[in-house]
């Protein structure tokens, strides 16, 4: 085959395509452009509206009747650890500014000065 043939079918696919586009655009104008569509589209949506909230409410009972929390109880304890966790950041804030630096505790703590208690022997 020779490039120009080639060059010639694929110009007349590319022409194709393009013709096709612009009646499917036209076409898809024309319905989605009438009152018709836009009511159902609307109905559409509220009855998907519906069906969610439906849904949601019936996941809810169902975890509450298995004891089990909801998406609103898990993002309730969210916010709730955040709330103290910016508290705590507060607090160690506060706590490095009123503690002297000399006054650094040892990792280990006090000695010790009592023997552990002996392991049983096993022979008894």
């Amino acid at each position: 085959m020779s490039g120009r043939g080639a060059n010639d079918a694929s110009n007349g696919i590319r022409d194709a395509i393009a013709k096709l586009e612009a009646r499917v655009e036209s076409i898809s104008t024309a319905l989605m452009g009438t009152e018709e569509f836009s009511k159902t589209a609307n109905a559409a949506s509220s009855v998907q509206m519906r069906v969610q909230k439906g849904m949601s409410g019936h996941m809810a009972r169902q975890l509450a009747l298995f004891n089990m929390p909801s998406r609103e109880d898990i993002n309730a304890l969210a916010e709730r650890v955040m709330t103290m966790d910016e508290r705590l950041v507060r607090i160690e804030a506060l706590l490095q500014r009123i503690t002297p630096p000399d006054a650094t505790r040892t990792a280990g703590g006090p000695p010790r000065t009592k023997k552990p208690a002996a392991k049983p022997s096993k022979e008894s």
